[in-house]
């Protein structure tokens, strides 16, 4: 919301706006302005919205009489870095942003989540095409951490140039060298020294290959963990080892701290080629027919009006399958695919995905790691073994292979949705979306993110609930503070009294909420539950241990309320058969 300036008709010591005409009778207002506050929200605005600088400088030039305490140009106003000290490579450039820079201005605009002393940071190396038509990568080191209250990932480096950079040692030099330093001496900040640690890296396996100096994954010794002895086996002797990584001179695990990417083993990698490689291309023996196809895209229609705000897109036809994300695949996986294969995949097959499903449902659950990590890891050693009897031998590749170490990074580092690759991915994509042309993309970017980092940030707590005033209703006008609304945002959900939004679990309930009110200084939800409650599937565990039911038939007779922060879960309530199948949204949470 852009705010900081407010109407104000009877102060004629503002700025006033007349109509040249009012002696007609038109109504001449004057707004009080805040000029620090109109600045930045202005700087707000065009960040947000990705203006050029072209077109701010066009905006900036109507409005200047009416304001003439802003900037007169875009590069005055967003404080435009002037130049950039890049460091050359044979095949490219790098900017250097540094870690104690990026953290130091996180903790400026948030705070930490706890009172700890030691940040530990998740890095992120991977390279993004530019453009179609050239060669053109952008390679950024991108940092998180969950110990910071805003732990949206940050640039610490960045290199630009025709494909990845071709010297690795050069380009991990500065990036080493402050790590090793933050790790030994700190930095300070309000008084206060800051230790500062790598707790993992996150990468896809070309770009783990890469930093790490092994064979690829798709050679003979492609796998990261079958190979383990890399501290002791650094030669080129070895046959997964190419040489000596740069990254050893932090003094870190290259095995154990270079976890195993779930978007692009599980989401990219499995289920996308199960899905297009084998039920929609596959051979005769796996291949389901045209009319199945039709089936599982009727299935699709059908739920699309019950999917969730908190879902980025609407599930798509089969039809788009090759340009699906990997938010649509986890998708299949944790949640629809349950319900739009049954009874289309024969009976082997379906109870060969719910295998599948069940691990990864696990996996992405911290209640449910804790006492169902067992059940995971056997749906995981199940679901490698089957394959090859159902699918062919050669369905048996390097990500499927990895399945099998995924419960041990689960182990050392939680729910594989906290260290997976999507929130370095959506940062990528918004950093392809500031580059403008392709002459000097470094520098936009740079320039991009320096101008980002410049606004006054104010981190909002998500755990305020907070109503929609649109939605905003009062039973009795006279009394104010006893109120009643249509949707509510908590704990950055939406809750609503409408569908799709309007399901939640409390107690291991299953609630479909009919009323949100606030009496009494909080909130609370009025919320009918159902008469037939009972599993959804049995293999290869019963689902309603992992929260999700088959339900039918809304006992309107009776209700229950509860408070807001009694919920446990938003749930997803999809169509089936002649009631639904119920699942808690489990990508949301830690």
């Amino acid at each position: 919301m852009y705010d900081g300036y407010t109407l104000d008709t009877e102060n004629d010591d503002k700025s006033t706006f007349d109509n040249e005409n009012n002696n007609n009778g038109l109504t001449t207002y004057t707004f009080a302005i805040n000029p620090a506050n109109f600045t930045n929200n202005l700087r707000k605005l065009a960040i947000d919205n990705n203006l050029t600088h072209a077109a701010l400088n066009k905006i900036l030039e109507l409005i200047h009489p009416a304001y003439p305490f802003l900037p007169c140009t875009a590069r005055n106003l967003l404080r435009t870095p002037r130049k950039l000290e890049t460091i050359s490579f044979d095949n490219g450039e790098m900017y250097y942003f540094g870690v104690e820079k990026c953290l130091t201005h996180k903790l400026q605009s948030g705070q930490l989540n706890k009172e700890i002393l030691t940040i530990n940071l998740i890095i992120n190396i991977d390279g993004l095409p530019l453009f179609k038509s050239s060669r053109t990568e952008l390679w950024p080191i991108l940092g998180r951490s969950d110990d910071l209250v805003d732990s949206r990932p940050f640039m610490i480096a960045c290199f630009c140039g025709e494909g990845k950079p071709v010297n690795l040692e050069k380009y991990l030099k500065l990036f080493i060298e402050e790590m090793i330093s933050l790790r030994k001496n700190g930095f300070h900040y309000d008084a206060k020294i800051y230790y500062v640690e790598i707790e993992c890296f996150a990468a896809d396996a070309p770009a783990r290959a890469m930093l790490k100096m092994i064979k690829g994954h798709t050679s003979m010794y492609g796998c990261e963990r079958t190979n383990y002895d890399y501290l002791d086996e650094t030669t080129n002797d070895n046959n997964h080892i190419k040489g000596k990584s740069p990254l050893l001179a932090l003094n870190i695990d290259l095995v154990k701290q270079f976890i195993l990417d779930p978007m692009h083993i599980i989401y990219l990698g499995i289920m996308k080629r199960m899905l297009v490689k084998y039920w929609v291309e596959g051979g005769r023996h796996c291949k389901l027919s045209r009319q199945n196809l039709t089936a599982i895209d009727y299935n699709i229609r059908k739920i699309r009006p019950f999917i969730t705000s908190d879902f980025c897109r609407k599930p798509r036809a089969l039809i788009n399958l090759k340009n699906f994300k990997a938010t649509e695949f986890r998708f299949i996986v944790l949640y629809s695919g349950v319900i739009i294969f049954y009874n289309i995949l024969d009976n082997v097959k379906h109870r060969h995905f719910l295998l599948l499903h069940v691990a990864i449902t696990i996996l992405c659950s911290a209640p449910l790691i804790e006492t169902y990590l067992h059940v995971a890891e056997e749906s995981i050693r199940k679901f490698v073994l089957k394959a090859p009897g159902i699918y062919g031998e050669d369905f048996v590749v390097y990500n499927v292979h990895s399945l099998l170490h995924l419960c041990a990074d689960v182990q050392m580092y939680g729910p594989i949705e906290r260290y997976g690759c999507f929130p370095f991915e959506n940062y990528l994509q918004s950093l392809k979306r500031r580059i403008r042309s392709k002459k000097l993309s470094l520098q936009q970017v740079c320039n991009r993110i320096a101008e980002e980092e410049d606004i006054d940030i104010e981190i909002k707590s998500s755990v305020t609930p907070v109503y929609i005033p649109k939605q905003l209703y009062f039973p009795n006008p006279n009394i104010t503070d006893h109120f009643m609304c249509e949707k509510l945002i908590y704990k950055d959900l939406k809750i609503s009294i409408k569908l799709p939004d309007n399901t939640v679990k409390v107690d291991n309930k299953i609630y479909v909420i009919k009323e949100i009110i606030f009496i009494e200084g909080t909130y609370k939800c009025v919320g009918v539950t159902f008469k037939y409650v009972n599993n959804l599937y049995r293999y290869p565990i019963h689902s309603s241990r992992l929260g999700i039911y088959y339900v039918k038939s809304i006992d309107i007779n009776t209700s229950t309320t509860f408070l807001i922060d009694e919920i446990s879960h938003k749930c997803l309530r999809l169509p089936f058969k002649d009631g639904f199948a119920v699942f808690p949204i489990i990508h949301h949470v830690a």
